[in-house]
């Protein structure tokens, strides 16, 4: 069954670098899960609303920079979120299968990418600089 981007996920790639872009576009056309886009750019000010989460408001650590810092925060962003669909924050092996399918379609464009599982943060999907 082929998948797509559903409204929701369109609307977030409008501020998103076209080669990244074009490289999720890729990825979900061939995969055998489908996946969706939960971020996009974000702003410097929600950069640091989310990076206070963890560390002086309740709740676990989701991001690692400050607003500003991250490959969210540039127009257009150089970072997405993604997650298989449906939601299964527990399953690395999907997010794992899904995020080397977006290699592979880098690299087929000659974009590198890069991922950040080592910091727990499975569907962060960035251009490498």
């Amino acid at each position: 069954m082929p998948y797509y981007f559903g409204q929701r996920s369109r609307e977030k790639l409008q501020d998103v670098d076209e080669e990244l872009v074009e490289v999720l576009y890729d990825a979900i056309e061939i995969s055998p899960y489908d996946f969706m886009i939960l971020q996009g750019h974000r702003t410097a000010e929600e950069q640091d609303r989310l990076y206070a989460i963890g560390r002086t408001t309740p709740g676990d650590i989701i991001t690692w920079v400050r607003g500003g810092f991250s490959r969210h925060n540039s127009i257009p962003a150089e970072a997405v979120d993604i997650v298989p669909y449906p939601v299964n924050w527990d399953d690395h092996w999907r997010f794992g299968f899904i995020c080397g399918l977006l290699y592979s379609a880098g690299k087929a464009r000659g974009i590198e990418l890069e991922f950040l599982p080592d910091k727990g943060d499975y569907g962060h999907v960035q251009k490498k600089r």
